[in-house]
């Protein structure tokens, strides 16, 4: 989840919020390669892959309902969203919003439906199958077409949100609303994880042919980019590729690697012309202390304040009183290295200023089928 930098958290008193009815239908609104549906006050969000509680069988509902003036700020970042990956769509990604009590400190948060794509042995978030049309037989790939969400995204029904455009408006006791929707889609768009503090642990289950069953390691294509360093100080990359021993037409991955918190992880962007390692200005967060969620999971400068660079938008917390609404150039780069084609927008309407970023995955309970 997205957490504010300083933890600073007032109830919401400047919007007046209207009782939604009970038989008013959910709204849905598309905006290019997004389908958004709007989980209002009252509404129940009704997933086989996502529910609240697992022992209760609890559902996710909004807790108040949306404004115009909200909606706009989402349709900005779909709209910003869609200017940068330039990719032809094979589906559209099917993301529902919803008002939660996430807790002090908590801005929101967003999970993926996961698949396997066994031409490249990676772990696809739901937006990437979508767009990109390459999930598998194997991982239960269905198509988007139908009623179930490629992701969701919770937001804090609490947190003193800005929800305008103008850099000039907001006051330093609030959070910038539309930065925290981008970074949450930069998630959904392949800024994610498999890694926990046990290390990479997840199995796809492929199945028995010939008598042999076989599980291959779940590896997202943001994780394929993670280089480490060996005793002797040369980088090294984390995940190898190879072929499953027993379904010869799949790849997957291995590591040789133990996760360690605070150990340095940075993120390829090609190879260079004798085979080293391109390696980019970022690195990823990984602190002394594993935080569910937050390693792994988010970027910064490998040098630790960015030379007066573009604070990242997938950093991993924001401050109040700040807008920082696009990727930075680094950023681009690694969306180049996950496979997108990436154009760059043209110049906003506002500067792009520093504020930092959390996300939290472990918050929001994940069903797969």
């Amino acid at each position: 989840m997205i957490y504010a930098k300083n933890y600073a958290r007032v109830a919401v008193g400047a919007f007046l919020f209207s009782a939604a009815s009970a038989f008013a239908a959910v709204e849905t609104a598309t905006y290019g390669n997004f389908e958004v549906t709007y989980y209002g006050n009252g509404d129940v969000f009704n997933s086989s892959y996502y529910v609240k509680n697992d022992s209760t069988n609890e559902k996710y509902s909004g807790a108040k309902d949306w404004t115009s003036e909200m909606k706009s700020s989402v349709e900005r970042s779909m709209n910003y969203w869609n200017s940068v990956i330039t990719t032809t769509a094979k589906e559209k990604v099917k993301v529902a919003f919803i008002w939660e009590n996430l807790g002090a400190g908590t801005l929101g948060g967003a999970t993926d439906v996961w698949y396997f794509d066994s031409a490249s042995g990676m772990t696809l978030s739901g937006a990437e199958a979508a767009l990109r049309g390459n999930g598998t037989s194997y991982s239960g790939y269905f198509g988007l077409s139908g009623t179930e969400k490629s992701a969701f995204v919770l937001l804090s029904k609490d947190a003193n949100f800005y929800f305008g455009e103008s850099e000039s408006g907001i006051k330093s006791e609030q959070y910038d609303f539309q930065s925290v929707l981008t970074h949450e889609i930069g998630h959904i768009m392949g800024f994610n994880t498999l890694c926990t503090s046990r290390g990479w642990s997840y199995k796809w289950p492929l199945g028995t042919q010939s008598g042999k069953s076989d599980n291959v390691l779940g590896v997202t294509t943001f994780d394929s980019l993670l280089v480490t360093k060996n005793p002797s100080g040369e980088n090294v990359e984390v995940m190898s590729q190879t072929v499953s021993s027993v379904f010869s037409n799949i790849k997957e991955y291995e590591t040789g690697d133990s996760y360690a918190p605070g150990k340095e992880y940075f993120l390829k962007t090609g190879e260079g012309e004798n085979g080293d390692l391109e390696l980019s200005t970022l690195k990823i967060y990984n602190p002394e202390t594993y935080s569910a969620g937050s390693s792994m999971g988010h970027v910064e400068y490998a040098d630790g304040d960015g030379n007066g660079k573009d604070e990242p938008l997938m950093s991993y917390a924001i401050a109040n009183g700040k807008i920082r609404r696009e990727l930075n150039a680094d950023e681009l780069d690694l969306m180049r290295a996950m496979g997108w084609s990436v154009a760059i927008p043209e110049p906003s309407a506002f500067s792009l200023l520093a504020g930092m970023f959390t996300f939290v995955f472990v918050a929001i309970r994940r069903r797969r089928k």
